[in-house]
């Protein structure tokens, strides 16, 4: 019962927003009700096996061997009583009006309209819960009604549920046995699909682009909210907390640094920021439980060849076009591409590009004496220039007319 699956922030927006109403009907009212009453249906002792066994109103579930111990049987003998149980509760016709049966038609409104395959936490964050008594409650009611069935984790795929009135358990979208017909791609094929685009473009896809271009691939009539809730099940396909899709075992898509974090959030700014901007930015993103200190990103920053220092504490990305180092390198490096003197005006307008300082502080730069040379004609050239230049040879003395 216990299962080491990580609530990732993506999932959070795997269901339509226009499926938002119906979902806020599910009260904790409705779940609590709805849990009685399949409980009610149970002798005393399968009742209490299975709130131990789903961790009913404490979200702690318990072990096989730990109910066998209190109740003094096997294993395998507590297995088969909450087997059963689950049994005769999916045989249930839950009547009409009843709290079961709200939560029933709910539970499988919203995994059907997002195409028939949907996660714990995509249903938790559409019912608005997160703790691990919801978790308990929703896992289960879905454990309880006869129009779901649970996926295992395989290679390629998370643990899922299916609702099996509209699919195969294997299969995804794929067509019930009774169905006449197909109702879209299969969970296989979209992945596969989608793993594909990214190999194939071997970036950061922005949401809207990559469902866009996942959709022409499988040419068949498919909502956002089913593309979405098909790649939340994905093990390899992740969507970063900009919503920009990409492979697990990229950076880019899951960071594994501050300077990762960073590098995301100037990319998504698409300007210099303050690396206090960008330490309140990770931290505003949540990309994990860890919170990013000021002097953290600082530090790593300015180590980061990914980045450039352009002002007081600003960084921008080296990406961008920014030349690393101080003021003067920068200067140093302009007079060297230029291959020729330049005037002061046409170095403090090119360095002003690349730095975000003050007019004077290119000036003051230009007054060193190590570095640059003051030309008459007033441009600068390289000390280095001067000093490495050939010498004219001296002309030979004119011979006497006398000799």
């Amino acid at each position: 019962m216990t299962r080491s699956t990580r609530l990732q922030s993506e999932e959070g927006n795997a269901v339509s927003a226009a499926l938002a109403p119906l979902a806020t009907e599910l009260e904790p009212g409705t779940v609590r009700a709805a849990i009685q009453e399949l409980l009610a249906l149970l002798p005393e002792r399968p009742q209490r096996m299975l709130a131990e066994r789903f961790g009913l109103g404490n979200g702690r579930p318990k072990t096989l061997v730990d109910i066998g111990k209190r109740e003094g049987v096997s294993r395998e003998r507590i297995r088969q009583i909450v087997a059963g149980a689950l049994y005769t509760l999916r045989a249930d016709s839950p009547p009409k009006g009843t709290a079961r049966e709200r939560a029933r038609r709910i539970l499988l409104s919203l995994c059907t309209s997002s195409g028939g395959v949907t996660t714990e936490e995509t249903l938790l964050a559409s019912l608005g819960g997160g703790e691990a008594k919801d978790r308990s409650a929703v896992r289960f009611l879905l454990s309880s009604f006869p129009d779901f069935s649970e996926a295992q984790e395989t290679q390629r795929t998370r643990p899922h549920w299916i609702a099996t009135a509209r699919t195969t358990s294997r299969n995804g979208m794929e067509p019930a046995p009774d169905s006449s017909t197909p109702v879209g791609p299969s969970l296989e094929t979209v992945l596969e699909a989608g793993e594909r685009i990214l190999e194939r473009e071997g970036a950061l896809a922005p949401e809207s682009r990559y469902l866009d271009e996942l959709r022409r691939i499988l040419d068949v009539p498919v909502t956002d909210a089913m593309l979405r809730s098909f790649l939340t099940v994905s093990k390899r396909i992740v969507r970063n907390p900009f919503g920009d899709f990409g492979l697990r075992a990229w950076r880019a898509a899951v960071p594994r640094s501050v300077g990762d974090k960073a590098y995301l959030v100037l990319k998504a700014q698409s300007k210099p920021l303050h690396f206090r901007t960008v330490a309140d930015e990770i931290n505003r993103m949540r990309f994990d439980r860890k919170r990013a200190l000021a002097g953290t990103v600082h530090n790593d920053l300015i180590r980061d060849p990914r980045f450039v220092l352009v002002g007081r504490g600003l960084y921008a990305l080296r990406e961008w076009g920014f030349m690393p180092g101080r003021v003067s390198d920068v200067i140093i490096r302009l007079l060297r591409e230029a291959h020729r003197p330049l005037p002061k005006s046409e170095i403090v307008a090119e360095v002003l590009k690349q730095r975000f300082v003050k007019r004077n502080t290119v000036l003051l730069c230009l007054v060193n004496r190590s570095f640059f040379h003051h030309l008459p004609d007033g441009t600068y050239t390289l000390a280095e220039t001067l000093r490495t230049a050939p010498r004219q040879p001296s002309p030979e003395p004119r011979p006497s007319p006398t000799s």
